[in-house]
């Protein structure tokens, strides 16, 4: 049975699946979009159906698959089945976990908490591969040396340097102290602190990956789709109330890791249970900021200007950071606080 909207005999059904396929794959090899190239299939999914989000996923893998074959191919040497599978493993996994998502097996299951545990479960699978790649000195060594290159030539332009005192077109000029910002990079030093923030966090990156590319492809898979009618507008958004206990647990957990100054691995793990679950309510709270847009009735325009300009910020001040971190408390709150409901919580 197709769970999809009704193609009229006029519309390319096939050419619909098979762009679907061959877009997502194109994203994938883009490299810079790579964390877009499951939302083609799910809006296959959600228009077409099973048979043609079957017909989309066959597609994106036989343009996938030989194209990071070549990418990976070494001519010199041969093709190395060990590059070949990690090149391919992470593609062909998420696009296994979209369609687990997406399984008829699992539809008692609200999609918040399918997305969050394949995410986790994804993230425990990973867990060797990504320990065997933060502790690979080569991989670290190569890092350091990038990043002490880039130290270099941004130190060398800055006023005070020599280059700037040889430059042409007038007498030296004063300003940085060279020597002593040079000295304040440890290029070993941020290469073992982003490690340690990938580890901590790489799971719950997982999460956010396949929640938000369901969420967006079956809002995007159009009106009637069943899909769409599974994924509320994100005015409309909660959590299930049961999810606060694991949530909870998790920071409990990772309270007590901290107090013990447990190893890397152990707060790694903490970290990404406190941090995939703080995404769903995290998306709770950007509902509750929605539903007051709503009310409002603000242009869409100023919602995407706001959402931009927040999301900078984060990236670029405390300030900014410290608003994305209370969305998850706003989030979690609303178990006690009707922010939407002024008739009382569960009325």
């Amino acid at each position: 049975m197709n769970d999809g909207i009704r193609i009229g005999r006029s519309t390319p059904w096939l050419i619909m699946a098979l762009a679907s396929g061959v877009a997502s794959a194109s994203l994938w090899l883009s490299v810079f979009l790579a964390p877009l190239f499951l939302i083609p299939l799910q809006v296959a999914f959600g228009r077409l159906g099973k048979k043609g989000a079957g017909l989309a996923v066959g597609s994106s893998i036989l343009v996938l698959a030989p194209a990071e074959i070549w990418r990976v191919a070494d001519v010199g040497r041969g093709i190395a089945a060990l590059d070949i599978l990690a090149a391919l493993a992470f593609p062909l996994g998420a696009i296994l976990v979209l369609i687990l998502i997406n399984g008829s097996f699992l539809e008692r299951i609200p999609h918040s908490v399918r997305t969050l545990a394949l995410g986790l479960i994804a993230g425990a699978i990973a867990a060797p591969a990504v320990a065997s790649l933060l502790s690979d000195e080569g991989l670290r060594a190569a890092l350091t040396q990038s990043i002490s290159r880039l130290v270099e030539r941004f130190v060398g332009v800055l006023p005070g340097t020599a280059a700037a005192q040889q430059a042409p077109g007038g007498p030296p000029v004063g300003g940085y102290d060279a020597a002593a910002l040079a000295a304040s990079f440890d290029p070993a030093e941020m290469v073992t602190t982003t490690m340690n923030v990938f580890a901590s966090c790489y799971a719950a990156l997982f999460c956010l990956l396949f929640g938000g590319s369901w969420w967006i492809g079956s809002r995007l898979s159009g009106e009637g789709s069943a899909a769409r009618r599974t994924a509320p507008p994100l005015s409309g958004f909660r959590a299930p109330r049961a999810l606060v206990w694991p949530f909870l647990a998790s920071l409990g957990l990772l309270l007590i890791v901290l107090y013990l100054k447990a190893g890397l691995a152990y707060r790694a793990i903490a970290w990404n249970l406190v941090l995939a679950m703080s995404l769903v309510y995290a998306a709770q709270g950007l509902g509750i900021v929605a539903h007051v847009f709503d009310r409002l009735r603000m242009p869409r325009g100023f919602r995407i200007a706001f959402a931009v300009a927040v999301l900078i910020s984060a990236i670029g001040s405390p300030i900014g950071a410290a608003l994305v971190a209370i969305l998850p408390l706003l989030g979690v709150t609303e178990l006690w606080i009707p922010y939407r409901n002024p008739k009382g919580v569960g009325a």
